[in-house]
């Protein structure tokens, strides 16, 4: 499991909250290799609205980065 949002750090955040960013940050490693971890966590940091599902998280971190898919 990666942990890029560290529960200690980010007190103001729920441990479910935690779960799905840091869901979505392993999922992006996994996909994208050359990828900065900093830089990945703070597009988490910044996209992330309470009680946003992983999916929608995952598509504004990509758009932020630079990363959505190109293929439609």
């Amino acid at each position: 499991m990666v942990l890029l949002i560290d529960p200690y750090a980010h007190r103001l955040w729920s441990m479910s909250e935690i779960r799905v960013a840091n869901a979505v940050a392993a999922v992006l490693i996994r996909t994208h290799e050359a990828l900065d971890i900093g830089e990945l966590a703070r597009a988490i940091r910044r996209a992330y609205r309470p009680g946003m599902q992983a999916h929608s998280l995952k598509l504004h971190v990509e758009r932020d980065l630079g990363l959505e898919d190109r293929k439609h």
